[in-house]
């Protein structure tokens, strides 16, 4: 028993040295880049880590709200905030909550904040990760697609679209190829069927896209994002990968 607790007590300082502090900011952009983001709202929250060695940049994960959580704003609020499990020295992302304007997430207005992010404050530009749930994650889709360069890989959650027309007949299967996906659905999703998300899945592959879909049989909208950032797998899996990086199956 003492050897248990010996043992116990060593995880949890193990656990404690390696935990992240972070600060949550609450941040405006300048009036005349937001002139140039209509379709995202000028005040943002990051989360940045306190406790970066000198000189060091931190990963970015960008998630994108759902169509529930106050996508209608007139420069006004904030977002919501998502909690991820782990985030720590070895997974040390910053966070990035951007709020949408109107219903959708516009590929042109993202690129101006996570630009201006890039330029502002100490973000490494070869790992931006993109992610969302419901319409953030049909998002994801829709973002990346207007910019596929910009991000090193995206997490789509519950992101298939409630109509076939806002992704699987926008996106360029071919633009998207390049960029590693992993995606997390609901079997019996309602909102977002799950047959457009493995429209989307098998057009990658057949185009030779770098794509996994993980599918909860007894998931409905709810849960998927959950369940994917509630696993430490995906955050290495995210790590493992940086921009300019071919993951394409038929790349040299």
């Amino acid at each position: 028993m003492k050897n248990l607790f010996i043992l116990g007590a060593a995880l949890l300082l193990s656990t404690a040295a390696s935990a992240q502090n972070l600060t949550t900011r609450e941040l405006t952009v300048p009036k005349e880049i937001a002139a140039r983001m209509p379709r995202v709202n000028m005040n943002f929250i990051l989360k940045t880590q306190d406790d970066l060695p000198d000189g060091e940049k931190s990963p970015l994960l960008i998630w994108m709200h759902g169509g529930g959580a106050g996508a209608k704003v007139n420069g006004e609020g904030w977002p919501r905030q998502r909690k991820f499990k782990y985030l720590s020295k070895d997974y040390p992302f910053a966070v990035l909550y951007p709020q949408a304007v109107g219903t959708g997430w516009d590929g042109e207005s993202m690129e101006v904040l996570v630009k201006y992010v890039l330029e502002n404050f100490p973000i490494d530009p070869k790992r931006v990760y993109l992610s969302g749930s419901s319409m953030g994650g049909a998002g994801t889709w829709l973002v990346a697609n207007h910019n596929p360069d910009l991000y090193a890989a995206l997490v789509p959650c519950m992101g298939g679209g409630r109509v076939r027309e806002e992704i699987v007949e926008v996106i360029s299967l071919e633009r998207l190829k390049h960029v590693p996906i992993w995606a997390f659905s609901g079997r019996i999703d309602k909102a977002t069927p799950i047959e457009y998300a493995i429209e989307l899945e098998e057009g990658l592959k057949a185009n030779g896209g770098n794509i996994r879909h993980t599918i909860y049989e007894d998931m409905g909208h709810q849960g998927p994002a959950d369940e994917a950032f509630n696993q430490v797998e995906t955050y290495t899996w995210l790590m493992s990968y940086e921009k300019g990086e071919d993951t394409s199956i038929d790349a040299d």
